[in-house]
């Protein structure tokens, strides 16, 4: 009968039944895979953007005087060092010069509201797509799950012009064919007179025509408004961003649209279903920001 040192084979051992466990890698030559597994292809000569089991297991064996392990094998040791070759997330860099500035001033919008002042989280979804299929989706039954149609006919786009209410996480908002300061202003008047007095805090990004002569001239009327500008490529600072990710899962997504105005029809009625019972989101982010601040003027 064979020793388990007779079993090894260039760093790996093999078990003693198939059954058993399966091939594992000595700590050297786990420390090994894990170091090139983290190192781009590229560097190793591969002209690939990222590894596959298949082609980590060819390089392993260039790198280790032909270590012969299995893809498999290396499939395991990946998901026991938590690595996923074929997953990345996207990060953007604002170069914004008050980056700081605008977030602590949104943050403690959220965190320590004015009292008896409006918080709006105003922005706009634009082009959603009306979109009909070819046929009626199935629906789902034991054993299987709904299916749909894959083609479908373009009815053209909206957009979507909303505010929300940060406080008390009511949605305020209109659909609309066009894109432009005049539809922005039609949505400020909407909240001038839903908020009738008292201060009225508006939380937008950076779009151009948030700062258009007309919205400021619109500003300068209404001197109960204050504009806060999230910084260049923040927008989740901006809280509508969330609802508008709910919205996009219980509406959009899965919808079926048979001309511009069912599309419009379903989100207003998505509107009223959600502000019957509105409520705010638990926004947690930057409280360590507020005392900080608090400390510094105290």
């Amino acid at each position: 009968m064979r020793s388990v040192h007779q079993e090894r084979i260039a760093g790996a051992v093999r078990p003693t039944s198939d059954r058993q466990t399966p091939i594992s890698l000595f700590a050297e030559k786990r420390v090994a895979l894990i170091g090139l597994a983290c190192r781009p292809p590229r560097e190793v000569a591969a002209p690939i953007t990222h590894w596959s089991h298949a082609e980590l297991r060819d390089a392993f064996a260039h790198h280790t005087d032909g270590a012969s392990v299995s893809a498999a094998t290396i499939g395991r040791e990946l998901v026991r060092a938590d690595l996923k070759p074929h997953r990345i997330r996207y990060f953007l860099t604002s170069r914004d010069p008050n980056y700081d500035e605008k977030l602590r001033d949104i943050v403690g919008l959220y965190l320590r509201p004015p009292a008896g002042a409006a918080i709006l989280s105003l922005d706009e979804k634009p082009t959603i797509q009306a979109l009909e299929r070819i046929h009626r989706e199935l629906p789902m039954r034991p054993g299987d799950i709904a299916a749909r149609e894959f083609e479908y006919r373009r009815h053209g786009v909206m957009h979507l012009f909303g505010a929300f209410n940060v406080r008390t996480g009511t949605m305020l908002g209109d659909v609309r064919d066009g894109k432009t300061h005049v539809e922005f202003i039609d949505l400020l008047e909407m909240c001038a007179w839903r908020y009738r007095q008292g201060e009225v805090h508006c939380v937008l990004d950076n779009a151009s025509y948030h700062s258009t002569p007309e919205v400021k001239a619109w500003l300068a009327d209404h001197p109960r408004f204050v504009f806060h500008y999230t910084p260049t490529h923040a927008s989740w600072l901006n809280q509508i961003e969330c609802w508008f990710s709910i919205l996009n899962a219980k509406v959009l997504k899965r919808g079926d649209f048979a001309s511009k105005d069912t599309l419009r029809w379903a989100i207003l009625q998505y509107i009223a279903y959600w502000n019957s019972q509105a409520h705010p989101f638990n926004w947690a982010y930057g409280e360590e920001l507020i005392h900080d601040e608090e400390r510094i003027a105290a």
